[in-house]
């Protein structure tokens, strides 16, 4: 006897006289959503046996890990890295799969740096198959973020002088984790702008992997709307390309969004002069005008100088570096990276001459930051004795 709970089986051909038109059109999207259903579950179970099977771990989110696995996506990620017979340097190797194709450009050595300790031995046993000039793949077990670059021990003789056009034989790559791979770059940013860790050795290039848009915002021009703190710190020491988009599902977990690869090539000569005011100023100064990214960039300024003085140090800021406010572009995405120098230089100057300036940062509280009403006096004789004497920074060579 037949179950009443059961769906009876529909033969088409049979039963069409009974169907209408809708009946059949409704029939064959339910067939169409369902085959969609099944190759989306076993393209799921495809990448899952890949990830259990051949890596024997999976991918932790509290390290934002996503692995590249598609052979195609990652020979033309590390196509763009300079790698046959050069020093290499790969960051977050994870299962090793961007690891492996360095390996077959025959670099002359290859130093991996891993945090998570699941992905050693699979790492040793690469390793085990590396013959290099040293022997052997050096494996370094230990978190990005606070390791020593210096330490890489790449010989003295690839060394070259930073104002060579010739680069180093050495690359420096990976597939950073988002979650930390802004915090990074702006680390490494400081150590080209130092010339310390790999760039003791001259201007080592970068191909490293973001979330799209921050890779998109990394390369934005002035005036563009990806234009951020990041495209400027970044461009101020560094050429950068964009090198390719990587999309979400090519990654194992796939994440929900796209990747991007930028590549850089630290500038023999930064836009801005660093060596005046430190590159942890000029990133303060960047951080805080893009704080009202939306507003006009002088709104970000006054975030430099206490509240008392923006009145009087605001137009001269904005005289001494030189910049001519156009009210239909006056948001901090419209200044150049020279702009940018410019201020800092101009801001420089007052902490020089009047050091308790130095001291104020908007963000701490209100009971305890200065609004700089003592220092008004002081101020107002430094402008009359003629900062901007001899003229804005914009016409030196900055």
């Amino acid at each position: 006897m037949s179950d009443p709970t059961r769906l009876q089986a529909v033969d088409v051909e049979r039963d069409s006289a009974k169907l209408t038109q809708t009946h059949l059109d409704f029939m064959r999207r339910l067939e169409k959503e369902n085959v969609n259903r099944v190759l989306k579950l076993r393209a799921i179970r495809r990448k899952n046996i890949l990830t259990g099977a051949l890596l024997g771990v999976r991918a932790q989110k509290k390290l934002s890990q996503n692995f590249l696995l598609d052979p195609a996506i990652i020979n033309r990620f590390v196509s763009k890295a300079r790698v046959a017979g050069c020093h290499v340097v790969e960051v977050g190797p994870g299962p090793g799969s961007l690891t492996r194709a360095i390996l077959q450009l025959q670099p002359r050595s290859l130093t991996v740096i891993e945090k998570d300790e699941r992905f050693l031995p699979l790492l040793e046993s690469l390793a085990d198959t590396c013959v290099n000039e040293d022997g052997r793949m050096r494996i370094v077990h230990d978190d990005i973020l606070t390791f020593d670059m210096g330490s890489l021990g790449i010989p003295t003789e690839v060394r070259r002088d930073w104002n060579n056009r010739e680069l180093p034989d050495i690359s420096l790559i990976g597939n950073l984790p988002f979650s930390i791979a802004t915090r990074l770059v702006i680390n490494w940013l400081f150590d080209i702008a130092t010339r310390r860790g790999p760039w003791e050795y001259g201007r080592v290039p970068m191909v490293l992997s973001f979330q799209e848009e921050v890779a998109q915002r990394i390369v934005a021009e002035p005036g563009t709307e990806n234009r951020s703190r990041l495209s400027v710190m970044c461009q101020a020491f560094c050429d950068v390309r964009y090198g390719m988009t990587i999309r979400g599902g090519s990654f194992v977990p796939a994440p929900d969004v796209d990747a991007g690869i930028v590549v850089f090539t630290p500038r023999a000569t930064p836009l801005v002069p660093v060596e005046e005011f430190g590159f942890p100023f000029f990133e303060r100064v960047v951080r805080d005008i893009f704080n009202c990214k939306k507003k006009d960039f002088r709104k970000g300024v006054k975030n430099l100088i206490p509240e008392k003085l923006h009145e009087i140090l605001l137009p001269e800021i904005v005289a001494r570096a030189g910049i001519e406010v156009d009210l239909e572009c006056s948001g901090p995405i419209y200044l150049t990276v020279s702009d940018f120098g410019r201020i800092a230089s101009a801001i420089k100057e007052l902490h020089v001459a009047i050091p308790e300036l130095a001291k104020y940062d908007f963000r701490s509280a209100r009971t305890t930051r200065t609004n700089g009403e003592e220092l008004l006096p002081r101020v107002e004789r430094f402008l009359r004795d003629g900062w901007n004497a001899g003229g804005p920074l914009s016409a030196f060579a900055v």
